[in-house]
């Protein structure tokens, strides 16, 4: 074959530097004004009859003390509509109904307060004077107003930071609002199952710099006038994308919330700041619901698209179950799917795109920035001398031809660009120990209108050796393996399938381009290319060679031995899919072979399955993606976590976030340390 011009490369730092820019850039920092502590203040007005509304009265309030939050409470339960209203340099605003605080701790927890019913507290910037009306025969009513008093606060913007190896969006820390301690030390449950997504029900029209005095606001309110021992919310998120850490004790940590009758142990509850009773919330405030829950999820292996059985807890009168009650709900939730309430308003409707964001974001980390959309090519190999796999990276069309190698916990070891930087046809990837003598290698191909070229690559970027695989005229690109498919060669050979519109073209290489077999996987008319993996399937100790049909020819895997003998074949999904299907291997659980690992084809959602050699379903599988992705999934099979085996890392394909996940074989997430 001839022989290729060394591919020019980059440092690592670049590509590192790039991505930690996209991710810091997703949420705006808010400008803070200058912050106070706040403090509840009880008011006992004085009620008069309503003429218009005999069962009705009114309580009048003028030229107070400037408050910025307000809410009501009274002895007993309430019997009718409560509504306020505030007044400002002597303008009015409109009345606004006040609903009963549907959430709290649970009965028999330490901050409960039974007996007095309290309303949601209503954020007002800023008002010097009320009126409230309410239903008449109510008893100690007190009316609780929210000042900023004392020495102005010493607010630092920072992140909490989670003690878990997973990709953590921007969460502004608990000092970033200059929230109070807890009362008391929080309560943990022993994992979290589940989420609730609720709103706060107040004003829809603060700036980025009014957050920190709401929180504040919430949490004094929640303290001293609902008696609990912190804001009851585990995370708020506002209008414009910002998380903030909520209540205390680790935002990692199965920290018990106030948020939710009967549900609240084993869950944790995101409050969007806003009233959407009458209009959907803000995009970025979504978006920023589904980032931070397919992280918080991903801790402990919840899928945000899936569904559970939970127990009910509670048998309080705002609960829809009573006490032992096993419902089936959304692992996202809203408020309303477990407590008689209207919370959280029109965002219920919106909590389809929330878990459709959180499954997207629910990975160990991003390959690339944020906003790439090209999808990522993956594999897997050990390059550190410590048994533990690392995982490879390529990214798909319009990135750049940009590889990174990472440990599984994202931490970065290498990158490089395989071939020039103004080629925007993607770039396909491999591990092996293809250099004679040598560490393992990185084996690049190049995607479509970079021609047939293959480079080999150490991870600091230093190129070996490179080749075209086929005909130098083709430029529909090709996939890579490596392994020891050739019993008389003691290095890793690479394999090759062609691009689509190459026909299915299977080549193998030394690593210096010298040919040393080659076989047709399909009939030879068909152009939709062939994917390639490598692993010893029987347990000969010799690896054989992989292929999964490229678009157009069903999701039809074949098994070949070095010479092109077919020993094995089957349909990985059902045959009237033509999106075509992507293979690897991944070691059986008892380490004696390796099996096949399949990944749907573009179009074809993200289902990955598992077979041995003869198409016999060796586990499960798992969807990896929500139910209506269809950007397709490529996946390799690894020991991330010790040399457990049944490993894989996972990615999608384009119009997926370039997020890296890794999965078991039936399943659930783990994070590499």
């Amino acid at each position: 074959m001839r022989r290729r011009r060394r591919a020019r490369t980059v440092l690592a730092g670049a590509i590192v530097a790039t991505l930690a820019g996209a991710i810091l850039a997703l949420v705006p920092t808010p400008s803070f004004s200058v912050q106070k502590a706040m403090r509840v203040d009880d008011d006992a007005p004085l009620l008069s009859a309503v003429a218009a509304a005999k069962d009705t009265v009114l309580a009048h309030r003028e030229s107070v003390s400037e408050f910025r939050l307000i809410g009501l409470s009274w002895d007993g339960d309430s019997k009718g509509d409560v509504s306020v209203r505030t007044i400002h340099d002597g303008t009015w605003t409109a009345w606004t109904p006040l609903g009963p605080a549907d959430g709290g701790p649970d009965p028999r927890s330490r901050e409960a307060h039974p007996g007095r019913a309290v309303t949601e507290p209503l954020w007002v910037n800023r008002a010097d004077g009320y009126q409230v009306r309410v239903p008449s025969g109510l008893t100690r009513m007190r009316v609780h107003l929210v000042r900023e008093t004392g020495p102005q606060l010493h607010i630092s913007a920072s992140e909490p930071k989670a003690h878990a190896a997973s990709q953590q969006p921007p969460i502004n820390s608990r000092d970033s609002w200059g929230a109070r301690p807890p009362k008391t030390a929080p309560e943990y449950a022993s994992n979290v199952q589940m989420a609730f997504i609720h709103h706060t029900a107040s004003s829809n029209s603060y700036g980025p710099g009014d957050v920190p005095a709401i929180l504040r606001g919430i949490q004094s309110y929640h303290m001293d006038s609902n008696g609990w021992n912190d804001i009851g919310y585990n995370f708020l998120v506002d209008r414009f994308g910002g998380l903030w850490e909520g209540r205390g004790g680790g935002i990692d940590r199965p920290v018990v919330g106030a948020h939710v009758l009967g549900f609240k142990t084993g869950s944790t509850g995101v409050a969007v700041l806003g009233d959407f009773s009458n209009g959907q919330a803000p995009g970025p405030a979504v978006d920023g619901a589904g980032r931070l829950l397919g992280w918080k999820l991903s801790l402990t292996g919840v899928d945000p698209t899936g569904v559970n059985n939970f127990r009910s807890g509670d048998s309080s009168s705002g609960a829809k179950y009573p006490a032992g009650t096993v419902v089936t709900l959304n692992n996202i939730s809203g408020h309303q799917d477990a407590n008689y309430t209207d919370c959280p308003g029109m965002l219920e409707g919106q909590l389809a795109q929330v878990r459709s964001t959180a499954k997207g974001w629910s990975g160990a980390f991003l390959a690339y920035p944020a906003g790439f959309r090209g999808g990522v090519y993956v594999a897997a190999g050990e390059f550190t001398g410590d048994w533990v796999s690392e995982v490879v990276t390529g990214a798909g069309p319009g990135g750049g031809p940009a590889v990174g190698v990472w440990r599984g916990n994202g931490t970065p070891l290498g990158g490089f660009y395989a071939f020039p930087v103004g080629f925007h046809g993607g770039v396909r990837v491999a591990t092996g120990r293809v250099e004679h003598g040598g560490p393992r290698n990185v084996v690049t191909g190049a995607g479509p209108g970079g021609g047939p070229a293959v480079e080999v690559f150490r991870t600091d970027g230093t190129n070996t050796s490179g080749f075209y695989a086929y005909d130098v005229r083709f430029n529909a690109g090709l996939y890579v393996a490596a392994g020891p498919v050739d019993p008389l060669s003691p290095d890793e050979e690479i394999v090759t399938g062609a691009g689509e519109g190459g026909g299915p073209h299977v080549r193998i290489f030394s690593a210096t381009g010298n040919p040393l077999g080659g076989f047709m996987a399909y009939p030879t008319n068909f152009g939709g290319g062939v994917r390639v993996a490598v692993g010893d399937v029987d347990g000969d100790g010799i690896d054989e060679i992989i292929t999964g049909a490229g678009p157009g020819g069903g999701p039809h895997v074949k098994v070949f031995k070095l010479n092109g003998t077919e020993i094995g074949s089957f349909m990985a999904y059902d045959p009237g899919f033509h999106g075509g299907v992507y293979v690897g291997t991944v070691k059986s659980p008892d380490g004696k072979t390796d099996w096949i690992i399949t990944g749907a084809g573009e179009g074809g959602g993200t289902h990955a399955r598992v077979f041995d050699w003869h198409g016999n379903v060796g586990g499960n599988g798992f969807m990896y993606g929500p139910p209506n992705d269809t950007t397709g999934v490529r996946l390799a099979g690894g020991a991330f976590n010790a040399t457990v085996p049944g490993q894989v890392v996972v990615t999608e394909g384009p119009g997926s976030i370039p997020m890296v996940g890794f999965r078991r074989l039936d399943g659930p997430a783990f994070f590499p340390p």
